[in-house]
């Protein structure tokens, strides 16, 4: 399944992170100065769950494709 996140905050985050180890293809989009480390570094989540990171992250919808 593919998911694109719109708004990789706190929330989207989380969201992404729990679908992402499960096999599914995840994008994240983030807006204003986020972009630019989300792309280098991509997305780590921690939390009673577990660490799940090294997501990759779209800077803009565009970047993201269709999901």
């Amino acid at each position: 399944m593919k998911v694109a996140v719109v708004g990789a905050g706190g929330i989207g985050g989380c969201f992404g992170g729990r679908h992402a180890p499960a096999g599914h293809d995840v994008q994240f989009v983030a807006r204003g100065c986020h972009p630019a480390p989300l792309r280098y570094d991509g997305l780590t989540v921690e939390g009673p769950a577990g660490v799940f990171g090294g997501f990759p992250a779209a800077g803009r919808r565009a970047e993201a494709g269709a999901a």
